[in-house]
């Protein structure tokens, strides 16, 4: 009986061991798949593009929602362009760009970026034009059309400088425009306030107590003139 116990003592010890070594490589497997995950969950979010921006990008109307839809597409490009490792380590060895994510994306990126670089520069064209024309007010046109959607300059000119160059050009055409046509006006109405100043010819009636000298009753046109 001693030995069938040592006997059954000893595949017991074994099957501990093994399940011991089994843990242990199961406790290794899933740390190791927890940091895969985190990092596919770190690349995911930065190369996914929502419904939303593939709509807002090719819809005919800019608003907020287009404004956001360039935002999160300039920061995929600038992601998937990379042709190096992420530094934050979410590409892991590989660089962004050659991933097969990268590969596949990029095309259809660059038809997003070309529609909305074409929509970006409309849109800013109809605002500049809109400087010239008469009675516009032009401190609310820069608060609600330009400074708000400054942004979508801002991804014009990492993505296509030469439009906007192109663009900055006619802005400050527009408004070198209209400020001289500004000064032009406030001159002209200046002007028409002036008052011709009294000649040596013209007769001047002055009260007698504004011309009295202070030391004498004796009035002084004189000191008057002087």
């Amino acid at each position: 009986m001693l030995h069938g116990f040592q006997a059954d003592l000893g595949e017991i010890s074994s099957e501990i061991k093994h399940l011991q070594e089994a843990s242990i490589s199961m406790s290794i497997k899933l740390k190791n798949r927890r940091l895969a995950a985190e990092k596919l969950h770190a690349f995911l979010e930065k190369t996914n593009i929502p419904p939303s921006v593939l709509s807002h990008i090719t819809s005919p109307h800019v608003h907020e929602g287009f404004l956001e839809a360039v935002v999160t597409l300039g920061k995929r490009l600038n992601y998937l362009e990379q042709h190096r490792p992420a530094s934050d380590g979410s590409s892991l060895d590989v660089a962004p760009a050659d991933t097969s994510c990268g590969r596949g994306l990029l095309p259809e990126l660059e038809k997003l970026k070309i529609k909305a670089i074409s929509k970006i520069r409309d849109y800013f064209t109809n605002q500049f034009n809109n400087i010239r024309k008469p009675k516009t007010n032009i401190c609310m046109l820069q608060q609600t059309a330009l400074v708000k959607y400054a942004p979508l300059f801002h991804f014009l000119n990492a993505e296509q400088t030469v439009v906007a160059e192109e663009l900055r050009s006619l802005y400050v055409e527009c408004m070198g425009r209209t400020v001289q046509n500004l000064f032009k006006s406030y001159y002209t109405q200046l002007l028409k306030l002036e008052q011709p100043a009294a000649t040596k010819n013209d007769l001047l009636i002055v009260e007698e107590a504004t011309i009295k000298s202070i030391f004498t009753q004796k009035v002084t046109p004189a000191s008057f003139f002087s």
